[in-house]
């Protein structure tokens, strides 16, 4: 399993592979950080798929398997969900995402020529 872990909310972004269950690697990581991980994507993969996503991101690279939480990296982690997962003010708890009402409505004004 391919998975994406994020330190807080604005943080590096892990992108990694387990065998185990991605609930499981956030615990065995969160043991030795003292910042709040968070679990904000998942796909079914192989350690090949990570190396691959490795190369593809190459450029947004910190050290090792953490990433820049670039639009590209976070589009990744979300499956292309990344202007919702940005657009989540900080006091919307975990998990409570919702969806944008889109552009505001144009109005038709009949005073203009």
């Amino acid at each position: 399993m391919i998975y994406f872990i994020q330190e807080g909310r604005n943080g590096p972004i892990k992108i990694g592979y387990s065998a185990l269950s991605p609930g499981a690697r956030l615990a065995a990581l969160q043991s030795g950080n003292p910042r709040k991980l968070r679990l904000i994507g998942t796909r079914r993969g192989t350690f090949k798929d990570e190396r691959a996503l490795h190369r593809r991101h190459a450029r947004d690279r910190l050290v090792g398997e953490w990433f820049s939480p670039t639009f590209d990296v976070l589009n990744e982690a979300t499956e292309g969900r990344a202007m919702i997962y940005k657009m989540v003010p900080l006091d919307v708890p975990e998990g409570k995402l919702y969806r944008s009402a889109g552009p505001p409505a144009v109005s038709q004004r009949s005073d203009v020529d």
